[in-house]
């Protein structure tokens, strides 16, 4: 019996950080005395001279407006996102995902994660509670994200690979093991490949394994790189993108109508 499952829709985080910088001038304004000595000798010719002290105020005021500029620049650089956990600076990602109905889609492949963006998260205890990340796998990249579920023996976990061997969109869920250099998920689940992006495709075996040789604080992930693996191209698959299919038909130009002479 064929089974048919519905498309997985794949989240996305996005983040933006604010700066905001005030700059202020002060402005000095110019005076102007005028002395006008009333005396009962012959009037003085010489009342124009007073006009040069007044030349030198401007040049003092302009002088201080050069400084402000440079602080808002001085504050450009900052840390977008305080990732949770710490990232894996040795170790191997592991997976086998097993398509039922079609077995020529399946994938079984180990990444080298030396180099990777893919980090990990700790119970109180020191196990590995959490993986997550984006790793280079073969002509491409490997999306990871599992997590066990606490006091219960389960986890969930999702997988994206995109290397030129394999080309799959994959959500499980199983029995969760971990302890503090390994985490393992063995389930089931669903997932989408070309051929299958109609209908989906059950996954027989979900299968998860990381094994952490080092790791060292802080975490680190790119969300431009996430964002663009995710929502990259996928041949077959038909789907609207918010603000990109939607944009495209507000473009198309509508049916040409009669109009009437002037």
């Amino acid at each position: 019996m064929k089974r048919r499952y519905g498309a997985m829709a794949v989240l996305t985080l996005a983040t933006t950080c604010l700066w905001v910088g005030n700059a202020g001038a002060q402005e000095t304004p110019a005076t102007i005395d005028d002395a006008v000595a009333a005396t009962t000798v012959a009037p003085t010719t010489e009342v124009p001279t007073t006009a040069a002290p007044a030349v030198a105020a401007p040049e003092e005021s302009t002088t201080t407006v050069a400084p402000e500029v440079e602080a808002p620049a001085a504050a450009a650089a900052a840390p977008l996102v305080a990732w949770p956990g710490e990232l894996v600076t040795s170790g191997t990602l592991s997976f086998d995902i097993r398509f039922a109905d079609s077995p020529a889609s399946s994938c079984k492949e180990g990444v080298d994660l030396k180099g990777s963006q893919v980090n990990v998260g700790r119970d109180d205890k020191g196990s590995i509670g959490t993986v997550y990340g984006l790793a280079k796998s073969g002509n491409g990249h490997a999306g990871v994200f599992t997590m066990g579920l606490g006091a219960l023996p389960f986890g969930v976990g999702l997988v994206s690979v995109s290397d030129g061997t394999c080309e799959f969109d994959a959500i499980g869920i199983g029995t969760y093991e971990s302890s503090n250099t390994v985490a393992r998920l063995n389930g089931v689940g669903a997932g989408l490949h070309p051929g299958a992006y109609d209908h989906g495709d059950y996954i027989n075996t979900f299968v998860v394994e990381t094994q952490i040789g080092g790791s060292a604080a802080p975490a680190a992930l790119d969300l431009p790189s996430v964002a663009s693996f995710l929502l990259r191209p996928r041949a077959g698959l038909i789907a609207e993108t918010p603000g990109v299919n939607t944009a495209a038909k507000a473009e198309t130009p509508a049916s040409p109508t009669s109009v009437p002479a002037a």
